[in-house]
Order: C-alpha cells, then structure tokens, then sequence
C-alpha cells in the first residue's frame, strides 16, 4: 500500500516535470495550446500547493502571538477549503494522480475549524468524514480515517466525553495499524489515548500508554520534538494523577526543554503550558516559591504574546494562588485564586475532574481566610466532584480526602476527619495492591 502510494504521488510531480522540460518546445509549436496546457496543469497542481501552504500555516500558528495565530488560522481554512473544492472538480477524471491526498486536505479543513475553536462546525465535519471515509474503499484512506478518528477523539475529550473519546482514540489505533504505520504517527496516537485514559481514571493504564508514546518519538529525528513534548506533557500528568509527584515533575521539565528545542528557544503558547504543568506538580510537592516562579513564567508568555482569556491563563492564576497560599500571602492568593476560578468555569467540561482540584484550592483559600462556612461548602464539593468524577479508587480522591481531614481536624471535629482519613488509606491500600498484582 505504501508503495502504490508513493508511485501515485510520483506521478504528478514527474508529469509537472515532464511538462516543465516540454514546455518550450509546445511554446514554440503554438503559443495558445502551450497556454491551456499550462492552465490545466496549474489547475490540477492548485491543491497539492495550496495543502502544503495550508499546513505551513497551521505550523506557524502553532508556535505565534495570538493576532498572528488566529490570521494564520483563518488563512489555512480558507486556502484549504479552496484546496478541497478544486480536488473535487479533479476526482472527476477517475485516477487522476494530482488529487492524491485529496482526503489528508479534508482532514486539514477539519484541523482549523478545530483550532479556531469552532467545536461544534468540526465534530459534525468530522463526523461526517469519517463516514465517507470508513466507506471508501481505497487502502490510502486509512490513514486519513485514523487522522479524522483521532481528532474526533480530542474534540469529544474536550467537551468531556471520555468514553466517546476513548471509543474514537482506540478505533483511530485499530485503524492505523492495518496501514503499516510510522513509529510517529503510532505515538501521536497513543498520546490521545493516554489522555482519555487517564481522564477516565484509568491511570496504570495511561501511565503504560504514555511510556509506549514516548519510546515511540524515541526512535524519530528532532523534528518531532513537538509531538514528544505533547507525549511527555500527557505522561506527566498521568504520573500526578497517580500521586507520583517527583515523575510528574521530571516528566514536565523533559516537555518544557523539547518544547524549547522546537521554538528555538522562543517562548510560544506551548512552552506556557510546560510553565504551567510545571508549577502544578511543584505545588503537589509544597515548592511553593519554585512552582511561583513557574507559574509567573507561564503568565508572563501569556500576557507577551497575547493570549487572554482561557483555560489556560485561569490555570496559571489558580496556581498562582496557590503558591501564594502556600507562602502565607492571603491577599495575593485571593485575588488569583478567586479570579482563576471565575475563568475556569466558562472553559472547563461539566464532567472534567479538574473541579475537585478548583474547589480543594477554594475551599483551602477560605479556610484560611477563617470564613468557615464558604470553606465547608467548597470542601464538600471537592469531595462530591472527585467522587463523581476522578472515581472512588483514584489518589487524587484520597488527598482531597487528607486534605478535608487536616481541615475538620483544625476546627475540632476530629471524628470525621477520622472517617476521611480512613477512606483514603483504603484507596491507598487498594492502589498498592493491584500495582503488587495481589
């Protein structure tokens, strides 16, 4: 299959060739002839051009100021739509070779609609390509099928879904194994699937999916720093939510330094969010003036480049209010913490575990504070949102649990501080016996 395909691409590119050392001669022989020649060859050879400028783009904007990366956004899915609208004229003329990799500029359409954030327009695109693409019966569209499942999967894992984005990562790996992949394309898949995985609370699971993730950029060149970077970004935040602290920590500081590999050293969007895992995992480990010196770092690229309002500038606040906390400085906490979550709450998923965390900071602000009842109120939340949500053998679930404990145990009710401390030494029990394999 791989074979077929590189012959195919071959094609049109050793007729352009061909045509371009003809093309004096049909100058010479007539000048109109040579002129529609040229004009239906350039036709033909628009989309693979325009593709490629659309994919320059979407590069670009990845690691640019945020003016720049929503111009670069716009740009690539309007060129790649007029890319795509040219294909299907093309496919008119069964086996013409310039359409090849038709599909892979219908997945790219579907790329910017996901990174403008126009969610709802790339599901239904998606969704819908997928279909065509699961009842074509060419080999080639395999790879685009995977590619198209792939993103569907981190469509849905945004809105929270988890079991549909687990559904979609695991048929996108089924499907490019029967394409014969490269170690590449293998990894950026399993990098979903690491996510959905721990999301889900499977975290043994993710944390194993990571690792294979990982090894796979292993055997690629720098050029795919980025994509090991994400791949680390993912394992270390399956290590956190298995409260290995210290790996979660290692694991970011190795995507930061990809990340810095892959921008040259310029400070980028993607760098911030290394900033900002970065101090997450310091806060777990109580270096609250190392994880305040990362946090201040991710802010800082933020506000240079741009980036306002979103999920991840309200991260950084929450941890800058955090680490306040944690150095004893109430008023600056306050300010970030209650700011940060205000934020979070217009981007966060209704069924994201990430609420337990938002209301255990909350309801640490308050208890320190001395405002008692806004302080029961968020631990009680935080204990509601894990239960629900990170699952009732998860050990983020027993540190909320300590963390209530230590709490009802300063205001005097240490029975039930006994209780949570009880249900989060058997979660921790539990955990250390399935990793014994008893």
């Amino acid at each position: 299959m791989k074979d077929s395909a590189l012959a195919s691409s071959l094609i049109g590119f050793i007729t352009l060739g061909i045509w371009l050392v003809l093309r004096p001669t049909v100058y010479q022989l007539s000048a109109p002839a040579c002129l529609a020649f040229d004009t239906i060859i350039v036709w033909c050879s628009a989309p693979t051009i325009l593709g490629l400028f659309s994919e320059l783009l979407l590069f670009v904007g990845l690691g640019a100021p945020a003016a720049t990366q929503k111009l670069c956004y716009a740009t690539g899915l309007t060129i790649s739509k007029i890319a795509v609208l040219i294909d299907q004229i093309n496919l008119i003329i069964p086996g013409n070779a310039f359409a090849y990799h038709a599909n892979s500029r219908k997945v790219l359409v579907g790329s910017f609609y996901s990174v403008l954030e126009q969610k709802a327009k790339a599901k239904k695109y998606f969704a819908t390509l997928a279909k065509a693409l699961k009842a074509d019966k060419d080999p080639s569209a395999l790879k685009d099928l995977s590619n198209c499942l792939m993103l569907l999967s981190e469509l849905a894992h945004g809105e929270g879904n988890y079991k549909e984005a687990r559904s979609f990562a695991e048929q996108s790996l089924e499907t490019l194994k029967k394409t014969a992949p490269d170690k590449s394309s293998e990894g950026a898949m399993l990098t979903d699937l690491c996510a959905t995985y721990m999301k889900q609370g499977l975290i043994e699971e993710a944390i194993s999916i990571g690792r294979r993730a990982v090894e796979c950029f292993d055997m690629t060149d720098s050029a795919l720093d980025q994509l090991q970077a994400i791949a680390y970004n993912n394992l270390s935040l399956a290590h956190c939510e298995a409260g290995e602290y210290r790996e979660a920590l290692d694991c970011s500081r190795r995507s930061l330094k990809l990340k810095l590999a892959a921008s040259a050293n310029k400070p980028n969007l993607s760098v911030a969010i290394a900033h900002v895992n970065i101090a997450d995992h310091l806060l777990f480990l109580e270096r609250y003036d190392d994880a305040l010196v990362a946090a201040k770092a991710a802010l800082e690229i933020l506000d240079t480049q741009g980036f306002g309002d979103s999920i991840i500038r309200a991260t950084t606040l929450q941890n800058l209010g955090h680490a306040y906390l944690g150095l004893g400085k109430l008023e600056e906490a306050k300010a970030n913490l209650v700011k940060g979550a205000a934020s979070k709450g217009k981007f966060m998923a209704a069924k994201d575990p990430e609420w337990a965390q938002l209301n255990l900071d909350l309801a640490r602000l308050y208890a320190a504070l001395g405002e008692k009842t806004t302080a029961d109120s968020h631990f009680g939340k935080a204990v509601d949102f894990g239960e629900r949500l990170l699952g009732l053998n998860n050990p983020k679930l027993a540190y909320t649990y300590k963390e209530y404990a230590k709490y009802l145990e300063t205001t005097h009710r240490e029975s039930q501080a006994e209780v949570l401390r009880a249900k989060a030494k058997e979660i921790e029990e539990r955990r250390a016996k399935r990793k014994d394999g008893k």
